[in-house]
């Protein structure tokens, strides 16, 4: 069965305004991955880069980290990391969101993995927030997007690949502070014009998403709240330069419940409109 993309195919998601975001991307509970979410462990070194993971965990679900809608409330909206501390605090975290998830390139994915397992997909998008700090535009309360990667896997041997996203089409750029009470950000990024090629010529499937962040604050003696909240993940699909455009080609996808013995099998299975 051929993909037909209800994403925006060959161009960017709007930026301008989050709820136009939400509005061209796929609405929830539709999702492009299985509905897991794999909290990262250790320090690893995969698609040319170290992802770190101190001692805490995020908090939330697949659902959570898909869902489409923002409000400016205490509420986490996402899947979120969050310390409280009088004193500073440095975190590092990374998280796997779908099939394969804590597997490294190389490994070969198992038969009955589920995703939609689209082909060219070639970026991530997704909001970032801070809105449960309680320090409005002060330093003292921070947090990062360090890395972010999409993984694949060869249809022909099940075997992972992942790849980093280098270019920032959108939003933050990595390693940059944002502070309690900044506005949420729209992010987009996008692989390097090589891997695309690659997605491309190899035919390779994706399967989940990557996101590496960190949390901060410094050494003021207040009781403040850090955190980050990730949502609204999406993918983006070739030239992600290009001006978005509401009536370019979109997309059906496979259901992402879809095993890779179904895929491989083609299959009837049920499909989301996207």
């Amino acid at each position: 069965m051929p993909e037909l993309l209800t994403y925006p195919w060959d161009s960017r998601y709007p930026t301008n305004n989050i709820n136009d975001f939400f509005g061209a991307t796929a609405a929830a509970p539709n999702m492009p991955t299985d509905f897991v979410i794999t909290e990262g462990f250790g320090n690893i070194t995969d698609g040319g880069y170290n992802w770190q993971q101190s001692s805490i965990s995020g908090t939330g679900s697949a659902t959570m980290a898909y869902q489409r809608s923002y409000a400016n409330n205490n509420i986490a909206q996402g899947y979120s990391y969050e310390r409280d501390s009088s004193t500073s605090l440095n975190y590092y975290a990374w998280f796997d969101v779908g099939a394969g998830g804590g597997m490294s390139s190389g490994q070969t994915l198992p038969v009955d993995a589920k995703s939609s397992y689209m082909k060219n997909v070639t970026a991530c998008w997704f909001v970032s927030s801070n809105n449960k700090a309680s320090d409005n535009g002060a330093a003292q309360c921070r947090y990062e997007i360090r890395q972010v990667g999409i993984k694949y896997i060869n249809p022909r041997s099940r075997r992972i690949t992942l790849f980093t996203c280098p270019t920032v089409l959108a939003g933050l750029i990595y390693n940059y502070d944002q502070y309690g009470g900044d506005p949420p950000s729209i992010n987009g990024y996008e692989l390097s014009e090589a891997n695309k090629d690659v997605v491309e010529n190899d035919g390779l499937l994706f399967v989940g998403f990557r996101i590496a962040v960190y949390i901060g604050k410094d050494s003021t003696g207040r009781s403040l709240k850090t955190q980050v909240a990730v949502s609204a993940i999406t993918p983006g699909f070739e030239d992600n330069h290009q001006s978005y455009n509401k009536d370019n080609k979109r997309i059906i996808c496979r259901n992402s419940q879809t095993t890779f013995t179904e895929y491989e099998n083609e299959t009837k299975f049920p499909i989301e409109c996207r």
